[in-house]
């Protein structure tokens, strides 16, 4: 049998090995934080804004930050696990941050992590060659508060929105925030390009601070994409905005970008999409 080696608290145990006590703070709470990564060739080209995004939301979650967790220290870990599960392509890594025991109230404040690496799926390395079909997740919204942008553990309005896409048969579902505007998608951010501009929700509308799309930004304006919209802006998104868009797209730090081909009756070109991918990856 094959043995996933992961690493908990700077151990390397197999990841069978029971670790998590009745008592932890994360799995009782959802007390905690996590980031999911990208790792091609055993490079992480987007690192330092996994990393800075980490450290700021466990300051703001006013966790105390293990001194061994730095962004050095990651790098090594997530390549020499690639190594010990022989894993050489592309790779997912994820990193999960969470207090240790105790009840909701008390003082323990002891930071415990979690790495674990696995194969990234093959249709996450190219782009999609058909459009997603996509619709709106319509039971929870998403407060537009000081912790939304934050890639917390209590995950629930994601993880409902992804039961409501597969049991209605979406590629993905859009998120709504309590404005009834789209804040972004179950796993993703969202874009959007009508008369050659791009948009994005800002974070004030309540959406994650998506590593890619922080990165996309910062080149969109750059050559060689600034060749391909004439400006990009941060503007909420409605349904109206939605239905009217030339074309869709999804961004994630895994699978990058994603283009969205149909919402209800509407469907959408994925031309300057399909630039934008071939420019950035």
């Amino acid at each position: 049998m094959t043995i996933n080696w992961i690493n908990y608290n700077g151990q390397i145990i197999d990841q069978s090995t029971p670790i998590i006590p009745a008592n932890n703070r994360g799995l009782k709470y959802g007390d905690g934080l996590f980031e999911t990564i990208r790792v091609t060739g055993q490079s992480i080209p987007l690192l330092p804004f996994h990393t800075e995004r980490m450290f700021s939301g466990l300051q703001q979650l006013q966790f105390e930050i293990p001194p061994v967790m730095t962004s050095n220290y990651l790098d090594t870990a997530i390549s020499s696990l690639c190594d010990l599960n022989n894993l050489t392509n592309d790779v997912r890594a994820r990193v999960t941050l969470f207090r240790g025991e105790g009840n909701l109230r008390d003082k323990q404040s002891r930071t415990q992590f979690l790495i674990e690496v696995s194969a990234l799926p093959v249709h996450y390395t190219s782009l999609n060659p058909t459009g997603l079909h996509v619709g709106i997740f319509p039971n929870a919204k998403k407060s537009c508060d000081d912790f939304a942008n934050i890639k917390s553990n209590n995950y629930l309005v994601y993880v409902l929105a992804g039961l409501h896409a597969k049991a209605n048969h979406f590629d993905d579902c859009l998120v709504l925030n309590n404005h009834d505007r789209i804040c972004d998608a179950s796993i993703a951010n969202v874009f959007w390009i009508k008369n050659n501009i791009l948009y994005t929700p800002p974070l004030t509308e309540g959406c994650i601070a998506g590593v890619m799309r922080r990165y996309l930004l910062q080149k969109i304006m750059a050559a060689p994409l600034a060749s391909i919209c004439t400006d990009c802006l941060e503007k909420p998104l409605g349904k109206k905005e939605l239905l009217e868009a030339d074309e869709l797209f999804l961004t994630n730090a895994l699978f990058g970008l994603r283009w969205v081909g149909s919402f209800e009756d509407k469907t959408y070109s994925s031309y300057q999409s399909a630039q934008i991918y071939r420019s950035l990856f």
